[in-house]
């Protein structure tokens, strides 16, 4: 009984962080395509760099300006 109520448990804990990391690397998808072309660029980026990437693809698209 305690088993079959720690299984289902960890079940739920699995499926909801599963959801979870994958809304949130979708809301992302920006930041990771650009750090992950930066880094088969370079292959080693620094903290600096990182920030630089992240921002640039976070920032929003100028009114008036086609995607």
């Amino acid at each position: 009984d305690i088993a079959i109520k720690i299984d289902t448990e960890v079940k739920r804990l699995v499926s909801e962080n599963y959801e979870r990391t994958k809304r949130i690397l979708m809301e992302n998808m920006a930041a990771l395509k650009a750090l992950a072309e930066a880094l088969l660029e370079k292959e080693v980026l620094d903290a600096p760099e990182i920030d630089k990437i992240i921002q640039g693809a976070m920032s929003p698209i100028p009114q008036g300006i086609p995607a």
